[in-house]
Parts: structure tokens; C-alpha cells; sequence
């Protein structure tokens, strides 16, 4: 089992928080991120209207969790030619169970966004 279908989520594990920055860096505004989430089907009304995007996409993940649908989420990041550079990052964490980030992946995403993702696991 991922931690893409833990519920509750462990907001302690590594691999999670690195996936919410790496999102928060794929979506850092709320049109695109409520756009997200309203592709993978989040139940009508139920949006995290936060401050932040820190505090948004961490209430998001555990909403979509709740609703058995944060796979779906990062799915469909996957899938979104608009953050094609993170597509790697998407996949090899809906691939492999319980992947273990590197640290240096986050660091790696250039500040425009235009670099393409890469990460390496260990088991």
C-alpha cells in the first residue's frame, strides 16, 4: 500500500511532505489548484479555503485522502500538460510503493519550473 491511499494521511513521512511541496511548486496559485482538484472529483464544497498555498495543499491532501481520492489527484497532476516538467515526480510516486524521495529533489526544480523532475528511490 502507497501513502497516496493512507487515511488518515502520516503528515511525518518524508515522501509526503516532499510530495506537497513538489505540488505547491507544479500549482502555486488557487484557480489552478481548485482546478485540480475539480478534475479528480472532489465532492462539491468541500475545497480547503486557506490563507496559503502551504495551508491549502496540505488541507487538500487530507480532504481528497478522506475521500479516497488523493491517487486520483496525483493522477491527474500527472496527466496535466501545464506542469509537464513535474510529470516524472507524478509518476514514480504513483508507481512505487512506499518511494522514498531524496531530499536534493525538491532543490532540483529550477525556479521557473521549465527543468523536468527526476527522482531517484530507494527500497
Amino acid at each position: 500500500m502507497s501513502l497516496l491511499d493512507d487515511k488518515p494521511l502520516n503528515w511525518n513521512n518524508a515522501d509526503l511532505q516532499m510530495l506537497r511541496g513538489v505540488l505547491i511548486a507544479a500549482y502555486p496559485n488557487r484557480p489552478a489548484t481548485e482546478d485540480l482538484a475539480n478534475t479528480a472529483n472532489i465532492e462539491p464544497g468541500t475545497f480547503p479555503l486557506r490563507d496559503n498555498m502551504f495551508a491549502t495543499w496540505t488541507s487538500l491532501f487530507d480532504v481528497m485522502a478522506l475521500q479516497g481520492k488523493l491517487r486520483t489527484l496525483i493522477e491527474k497532476a500527472a496527466e496535466d500538460k501545464a506542469v509537464a516538467g513535474f510529470h516524472a515526480v507524478f509518476k514514480q510516486m504513483l508507481a512505487l510503493p512506499g518511494i522514498r524521495f531524496r531530499r536534493r529533489l525538491y532543490s532540483s526544480i529550477r525556479e521557473d519550473h521549465s527543468s523536468t523532475a527526476t527522482i531517484s528511490a530507494t527500497t
